[in-house]
């Protein structure tokens, strides 16, 4: 899957596996793309979507080609709950949808976190909290940093 797209597909197969998909077919929706993989995170939104934590569904609702994702969920369950419950969320102000992260690498670097892989890891699971409202400033970020740094 390309390299854009790992993040998602990431949290959206974690958000399969949760559903107990067979193995299977989560590696079927996988090989498909980040189409196939947001289509059925649509389809799973009957169990998942007003519990699905946020940061799983805030990446596929803020790609560009989600009206047109939404569309297709549309033709295929015209009048669907799922769809209408993406479609309230995006009605949400940008700055709700999609907030500026809380870190960045520069923040990183200016806290004394050695350059790294673990980075990556380090801002996903903050702008993760962020998403799901767990973390709201920038201290409390970088309070989770020194804590995911002292269980490594």
């Amino acid at each position: 899957m390309a390299t854009d797209t790992t993040v998602i597909s990431q949290r959206a197969m974690q958000a399969l596996g949760e559903a107990s998909l067979d193995e299977r077919m989560a590696e079927a929706i996988y090989a498909e793309g980040k189409e196939a993989v947001v289509f059925a995170l649509l389809e799973l939104t009957k169990q998942l979507a007003e519990t699905m934590p946020y940061s799983v569904l805030q990446p596929i609702l803020v790609h560009d080609g989600i009206e047109d994702l939404l569309s297709l969920h549309d033709a295929r369950q015209p009048d669907s709950s799922e769809a209408a419950y993406c479609r309230r969320l995006l009605q949400q102000p940008p700055e709700v949808l999609d907030p500026q992260p809380l870190l960045t690498g520069d923040d990183l670097i200016r806290h004394g976190v050695p350059r790294g892989p673990q980075y990556r890891v380090l801002l996903d699971r903050v702008r993760a909290a962020q998403l799901d409202r767990e973390i709201h400033t920038k201290d409390e970020a970088m309070a989770m940093v020194d804590q995911i740094l002292k269980e490594q």
